[in-house]
């Protein structure tokens, strides 16, 4: 496949109230180029579901991207577009599905999924030597592959026609209908490098994303149309997944990765935490303590702040700190 790179990156000429120019693209930019492959394989199992298993790999080349410049005073800056990156993208998806039943039908699927991006040559050139070195230091050029599977299912029951107690020719309990959609996913990798030490990326995870939506409907013959009735429940359990929209700004974003206990830490900061992980507001700050000595009182007060969480500096605008509660929808549906 190939498909054209967008406009921003062919015709954008940016230019600031200052007269600094900040952005030039490029019209002779080459088409974006993609090489995709998938083996399958299907196999009907008992006569009631169906297991399909594929593999997939994707070969992206062309990308557009920016390019930085930088002279050594710092008085002209600007990004230039290129056809300077690629992508990697390969996995394996198993999905089994029941199309058909009076009782139960849905699928389930799990996929694992790899990707791996990169670019040619440099995405910053600055005219200092210095800034130059420190760049290629901090900035690989190849990002290395972390997967990042991921789960969907959608399960029904529903109970089939003429169901149940016969009320003058009315079946209260047919057609009533239970779907359940579930979806998973590993955590996205984030950068967290606070000494700045040279070839550390992608060392922080968020937690799994997790979510599980219901809806219960019941279908009623009237006539010359059927009428639905149905309920809505969006995040069933309510599970709380925190959210960028909680920080007031970067400073109190770092202040709460500072808090965390993460694997690679030592002594008293070192834990199991990953980016995501939240202290209830209800449970009062309580940083932990040093302990360079190892003191036994110390130890045990700072493993009841950990069993608690209440070491976490949690986002300062708590009411944008997890979004998207559980929430209900009751509908009326009519197909004529």
């Amino acid at each position: 496949f190939r498909s054209e790179p967008a406009s921003a990156y062919r015709f954008r000429l940016q230019r600031e109230s200052n007269g600094l120019v900040t952005s030039i693209g490029d019209p002779t930019l080459e088409l974006e180029k993609t090489i995709a492959y998938e083996l399958g394989y299907s196999q009907n199992l008992f006569d009631k579901f169906l297991l399909n298993v594929a593999a997939y790999y994707k070969n992206i080349t062309n990308q557009p991207g920016w390019i930085y410049y930088q002279n050594l005073n710092s008085s002209v800056q600007y990004n230039r577009a290129a056809n300077n990156n690629y992508e990697d993208i390969r996995g394996f998806e198993l999905t089994l599905s029941k199309t058909r039943g009076s009782w139960i039908r849905g699928f389930i699927n799990y996929t694992y999924h790899v990707e791996t991006s990169g670019f040619f040559g440099f995405t910053k050139i600055y005219e200092d030597p210095v800034e130059q070195r420190n760049f290629l230091t901090q900035n690989p050029t190849q990002e290395k592959p972390l997967p990042r599977p991921f789960a969907r299912a959608n399960i029904e029951i529903l109970s089939p026609l003429e169901f149940g107690p016969d009320i003058n020719g009315i079946y209260p309990l047919e057609q009533i209908s239970i779907n359940l959609l579930a979806e998973w996913k590993t955590g996205r990798y984030e950068t967290y490098n606070p000494n700045s030490i040279p070839g550390v990326l992608n060392n922080v995870q968020w937690v799994d994303y997790l979510n599980v939506d219901l809806r219960l409907s019941k279908v009623f013959d009237i006539g010359l149309f059927n009428m639905q009735l149905y309920l809505d429940i969006s995040n069933l359990f309510n599970h709380k997944q925190l959210s960028y929209a909680g920080f007031a700004d970067n400073f109190d974003y770092n202040d709460y990765l500072e808090s965390l206990n993460f694997s690679w830490e030592q002594n008293e900061e070192k834990g199991d935490d990953k980016i995501g992980t939240y202290r209830s507001y209800n449970v009062k700050y309580d940083p932990l303590e040093p302990n360079p000595n190892n003191d036994p009182e110390i130890k045990r007060r700072n493993d009841k702040r950990k069993e608690s969480k209440s070491y976490i500096d949690m986002p300062n605008i708590s009411s944008f700190a997890f979004l998207f509660p559980r929430s209900y929808t009751v509908g009326l549906k009519i197909d004529l």
